[in-house]
């Protein structure tokens, strides 16, 4: 009996440790979405077990950022770290060049662009009033056309002081880029967002959000539960460039305050230290 404990007992610590690496060794699983579902293989992914911060996959924002956000993003490794197999994006109340609070933000432009697939994501997001983290993708010709014409794509939007509520949304413009007048005006937005039952928070432990985007259809689910999807026919119906059928690269980062937020801005209530923290990001194509 001690022998088969023993055993066991290994069993289970080598489970516990190697069970993210095991994951990313599947070439293939289906993978459904209401009734949107389709075979898969996994594509890419970092599950942060590295010892550092991959600068070879992310880089770095180092500067202000849009919105009337209050932080300065920092490439400094207070703000940004990799520790015990998860990604760790910290926002700081501390005066630096100009703003009173720092965070980070990183993206894979020119490093690493996908179209079409499925995009998986787990973390553990703050709470706090006027905290803002957000995953989400910007079209690759961002540099080209500018924004709202590359598109954009909300995985997920957070609000610090909302804790049982996400949303999805997508970013594009009326006309494409040739045809472009003025920013705002040429601005259009589809938005879904999700409650989570009472009594339920994104705060307390990690959640899965995981987004389908195909040619016909695009899905947000959350903890398997979908509550956004559009189609291409809803996208054409408000915009005569539809920039979604493009690669896109990954944005992360923890915002400080911002237009998204409204009145509900960072206040003395609002902690000193704050984390975003990531298990992993996965991206599976269709086979």
């Amino acid at each position: 009996m001690q022998n088969y404990a023993l055993h066991f007992a290994i069993f289970c610590y080598f489970y516990k440790t190697m069970k993210k690496s095991l994951y990313t060794l599947t070439i293939a699983l289906f993978i459904s979405a209401g009734s949107y579902a389709q075979e898969m293989t996994l594509y890419w992914s970092d599950e942060f077990d590295q010892d550092k911060f991959d600068e070879e996959t992310w880089v770095e924002w180092d500067g202000t950022a849009f919105n009337n956000e209050h932080q300065y993003y920092t490439p400094r490794d207070t703000n940004i770290y990799v520790e015990d197999g998860y990604l760790h994006i910290v926002g700081l109340r501390e005066d630096y060049k100009g703003q009173p609070w720092t965070s980070g933000r990183i993206y894979t432009h020119d490093t690493f662009e996908y179209k079409y697939g499925m995009l998986e994501i787990k973390a553990k997001l703050p709470e706090g009033r006027g905290l803002w983290p957000a995953f989400w993708l910007l079209g690759a010709n961002r540099y080209e056309v500018g924004w709202p014409y590359s598109g954009e794509i909300d995985v997920m939007e957070f609000r610090g002081h909302q804790i049982g509520r996400t949303q999805g949304t997508l970013h594009f413009a009326k006309v494409p880029y040739e045809e472009k007048t003025e920013v705002w005006k040429d601005h259009t937005k589809l938005k879904g967002e999700y409650f989570l039952p009472e009594g339920e928070d994104l705060v307390s432990d990690f959640n899965v959000w995981k987004y389908f985007w195909s040619d016909s259809v695009m899905t947000w689910t959350l903890n398997d539960k979908e509550f956004f999807r559009v189609t291409r026919e809803e996208i054409e119906a408000e915009t005569s460039g539809n920039p979604f059928n493009q690669p896109f690269y990954i944005i992360f980062n923890l915002a400080i305050g911002g237009n998204y937020l409204g009145d509900i801005q960072p206040d003395e209530s609002t902690p000193d230290r704050n984390e975003l923290i990531i298990d992993y990001v996965r991206v599976y194509k269709y086979k």
